[in-house]
């Protein structure tokens, strides 16, 4: 579950040219995405999480993983580049979400 998000994740974030393609691309890849909001500046985004539709807990809400998580590989402290640049703030502000 986590490789295919993460894998849609970092396609998302190659090609998208802000905030708002980003997260059209992940919608358009049948993805649910959930945005964190900024406690500092109100209306600004500060993270996401994404999940799978059909990934859902016992109480059938869908397992959300936030960006930062999934830009790591396993055994690395390292982000992945697309992930890291879609968390960036100016990558946020670059269509308006802020």
């Amino acid at each position: 579950m986590r490789d295919t998000l993460r894998r849609s994740v970092r396609t998302a974030a190659a090609g998208a040219g802000g905030w708002a393609q980003f997260v059209e691309r992940l919608r358009d890849d049948g993805l649910l995405v959930r945005e964190r909001y900024s406690e500092r500046n109100p209306g600004q985004v500060a993270g996401y999480a994404v999940a799978l539709p059909e990934s859902v807990d016992p109480g059938g809400q869908p397992i959300y993983f936030g960006g930062g998580k999934l830009g790591r590989r396993p055994n690395s402290n390292s982000p992945a580049t697309a992930t890291r640049a879609a968390a960036r703030s100016d990558f946020y502000a670059a269509s308006g979400a802020h």
